[in-house]
């Protein structure tokens, strides 16, 4: 018989998912050892999302779950955060699956780093029908204390993912929780906030699959500037000058990628808008950004990304 850890919630944001949402509930249903609760946040699905939750509802007695007006992912995250009893809360997208023994590893983290604030398992994309790993900073057994998390995170952005990250509920309350009403950007806000005022705690192994099928998030993409970018370049000052500094470099390479994606989708209000926080930043990538600004954007997007490069084999073949 499967095991149920205490203080473990999981809570998943539903919109519109139909497609989606029951393989989700299948990967974290299926895991040897369970949570104490699930929590499905429906925003305001027009769909089927719902038959299917009603569904696994029946045959789980530790799923929960209730509809709110759609008020954003940030919000459901929220409302499903607010909802738990669990000390300790995992977040999974709808469109996303955890892998078999996620939740195990996720355990042995927690008790074995009792003070770390947040935690993550590294993850994997499938897109197109293939598998992509992105890269992360350390070697492919490590599993402990990141003593620099802004910097882990610069150096490889496989570290956390919202379908991959776990974080105490006391802690995640201090933080605020995600910011609500923000189109694309949230998350990563919330991460680098952890990272600056928290301890965080990682493992190599890899514990979910984000599926890239849609374009939703691109599409938003090409019509707003992440959160996390003006955010941050706005709030710099408040910042200590050893904070800064890393949180400088981690912003003007993720700065660099957005602009170049944007300028190779010919996206003249974006690009400029984002050259425009690069002066503010400085730095290496703000100059590399100017001086490409007048040559051919595909190679400086083809540069940028290698930086961050998404392994297309399996990490150990």
């Amino acid at each position: 018989m499967d095991s149920i850890h205490p203080d473990i919630a999981v809570v998943i944001p539903l919109y519109n998912k139909e497609e989606t949402i029951g393989r989700a509930l299948k990967s974290v249903t299926s895991q040897k050892l369970l949570p104490a609760e699930v929590i499905v946040v429906d925003d305001g699905s027009t769909d089927d999302s719902l038959k299917t939750v009603r569904e696994f509802a029946e045959k789980f007695h530790f799923l929960k779950w209730f509809s709110q007006e759609n008020g954003g992912v940030s919000s459901a995250r929220n409302a499903g955060a607010a909802a738990a009893t669990a000390r300790t809360l995992c977040f999974l997208d709808a469109d996303d699956a955890w892998e078999p023994g996620y939740l195990e590893e996720m355990a042995r983290l927690i008790q074995q780093y009792p003070e770390a604030d947040f935690f993550s398992l590294r993850y994997r994309i499938h897109r197109n029908g293939q598998f992509e790993y992105p890269s992360v900073f350390c070697k492919e057994n490590f599993s402990g204390i990141v003593p620099d998390f802004l910097t882990a995170y610069r150096k490889g952005y496989g570290l956390i993912h919202s379908s991959s990250v776990s974080i105490r509920r006391s802690f995640f309350e201090v933080l605020g929780g995600f910011p609500e009403g923000i189109p694309n950007g949230e998350d990563i806000w919330l991460w680098l906030r952890a990272g600056i005022y928290g301890t965080f705690a990682f493992s190599a192994k890899i514990g979910t699959t984000v599926h890239r099928e849609d374009f939703t998030a691109e599409m938003r993409r090409r019509e707003h500037v992440p959160y996390h970018l003006e955010a941050y370049v706005r709030e710099m000052d408040l910042f200590p000058p050893p904070v800064q500094r890393r949180l400088k470099r981690f912003l003007m390479k993720n700065l660099a990628i957005h602009w170049a994606a944007a300028k190779t989708e010919q996206n003249r209000w974006l690009s400029d808008k984002l050259l425009v926080y690069a002066r503010q930043l400085n730095g290496f990538y703000g100059f590399g950004m100017r001086m490409a600004n007048l040559l051919s954007a595909d190679l400086f997007y083809y540069l940028a990304r290698k930086r961050v490069s998404s392994r297309q084999k399996e990490p150990g073949t």
